[in-house]
């Protein structure tokens, strides 16, 4: 460990030292607002899907045909798929039939879209059972529409949600070897068909009801449940793959959740803004999010804490011509003896220490002067500080610690901001994340203090590079 101060026996340079542990309530990390041109009162808007310059939802509409229910007691508005532009959802505007191909006299309902926009995947109730259809639009008009052979006559799938690359298709189904209800399944594109669906498995799906998925392009996989614990209903969740097993979901924080059915997350490729549904206002409505997550600004390198110190005696003896030895005492049960005037010790933590340098005659062992003594303080440099391995195996799940930040001059911490460097965050003093690409990746923790007495709100940022390699 190389000296990182040099020290004049007497004048000490301070670092200072104080260890919060302490976090208080987090600030809320989401705005959540109706989109008031869309909703209505009479009828359900739900399933947003971002779109081009706006977003495709499915809804009842009142000038719709109606379809007769089997029991011939009840007619129900069916549900189509609609365009909604960017100027509609910000100013006012109609809504637009998605495709008049697309769109008959069964409900159609939550959809999905490759990469480029021109192939859907979309659920149709047909004969009041969901099956998954898929049409490839050409020449402006979707056509070739066909039933996918992920469908079964035994049990019913909805919900497709197509993976960026194209290769997974996320849906829910009720297939017999589930949990109960609906189940959250994932299929792979292989030689140019579906494989069978492979059941998420029991961290994800409960004996209650697992649908709407949405698979954003950094790994997570946000779904709906309303048997997992949360706030009331369905709730919203997210959870990550990691070495072939789905983590414990986590709960998304209000307002997006609420004591109501809130599903049909889907966020744009930052996963800082995006659109929701929920019935918390009586009728299904489409709302729109956008993250309070704070700026990551002025993030300095993390320094290490370092404890070697030297230590410079000036005085007047000269312990070359005599048989005497200077012996200092660091006060942390570590005693050296040396002719020379300069000595290096390393302490072993932060903390206040009573260094003493005493002068012994090496004939007779006694101490034949007192040079000095001084309480001396090891302090950590001033900074929120990252703990985390420098080099991080791939898919697997490393814990990050802020608990060694020393910030003296915040009144006490509010909140610890992480971001991964790989579009992922988390917030705790403590986080576990897992790595899903491997390469060069910079992790940065953001800081928040609680207002002082005067209202005033610290910030602090510091920044540290890891590297993520395939694991062994």
């Amino acid at each position: 460990m190389g000296i990182n101060r040099h020290i004049q026996f007497l004048i000490f340079v301070l670092l200072g030292l104080i260890s919060s542990t302490f976090e208080g309530k987090s600030q809320l990390l989401f705005q959540v607002n109706s989109v008031d041109n869309i909703n209505t009162r009479d009828y359900e808007e739900f399933a947003p899907v971002i779109y081009k310059d706006g977003i495709v939802i499915a809804t009842y509409r009142k000038q719709q045909v109606y379809k007769v229910e089997l029991d011939m007691n009840e007619k129900e508005a069916i549900t189509d798929l609609y365009f909604v532009s960017s100027d509609t959802i910000s100013k006012s505007g109609s809504l637009e039939f998605f495709s008049k191909e697309l769109n008959t006299s069964f409900h159609e309902a939550k959809c999905t879209f490759s990469k480029d926009g021109n192939t859907i995947y979309f659920t149709r109730n047909y004969n009041s059972k969901n099956e998954i259809y898929r049409a490839v639009k050409s020449g402006g008009d979707w056509g070739n529409q066909v039933l996918i052979s992920l469908n079964s006559n035994e049990y019913a799938i909805k919900d497709p949600c197509l993976s960026q690359d194209g290769k997974k298709l996320y849906f829910a189904s009720q297939a017999k070897d589930g949990f109960g209800g609906y189940d959250i399944y994932v299929s792979t594109f292989i030689r140019g068909d579906w494989s069978a669906p492979k059941n998420l498995g029991p961290s994800v799906n409960t004996s209650g009801n697992e649908v709407a998925p949405f698979i954003h392009p950094n790994g997570k996989l946000y779904f709906s449940s309303n048997k997992l614990p949360g706030l009331g209903r369905f709730d919203i969740f997210y959870t990550r793959e990691i070495n072939g097993s789905w983590v414990k979901p986590i709960n998304l924080p209000e307002p997006i959740n609420s004591n109501r059915d809130d599903n049909y997350y889907f966020s744009d490729a930052g996963d800082s803004t995006g659109y929701f549904s929920s019935n918390r206002n009586r009728s299904f409505d489409i709302f729109k999010f956008r993250s309070l997550w704070p700026k990551f600004e002025n993030c300095k390198p993390l320094e290490k804490n370092e404890y070697t110190y030297l230590f410079s005696e000036k005085g007047s003896v000269n312990t070359d011509t005599t048989t005497w030895l200077y012996e200092w005492d660091f006060g942390d049960n570590t005693k050296k003896k040396v002719k020379e005037t300069e000595v290096e010790h390393t302490f072993p933590a932060p903390g206040e220490y009573m260094v003493q340098l005493n002068v012994i005659d090496t004939l007779t062992g006694e101490i034949s002067m007192n040079e000095a003594a001084y309480q001396f303080e090891v302090k950590d440099v001033e900074q929120p500080y990252i703990t985390c391995p420098e080099t991080v195996p791939l898919n697997t799940n490393v814990k990050f610690d802020a608990s060694l930040t020393n910030l003296p001059e915040f009144k006490s911490i509010a909140s610890y901001y992480w971001d991964f460097g790989d579009g992922d965050t988390g917030l705790g003093i403590t986080v576990d994340h897992a790595y899903i690409l491997p390469g060069n990746f910079t992790v940065k923790l953001f800081v928040v203090s609680v207002p002082d007495e005067s209202g005033i709100v610290k910030k602090a940022c510091v920044s540290k590079d890891i590297v993520v390699i395939p694991s062994s």
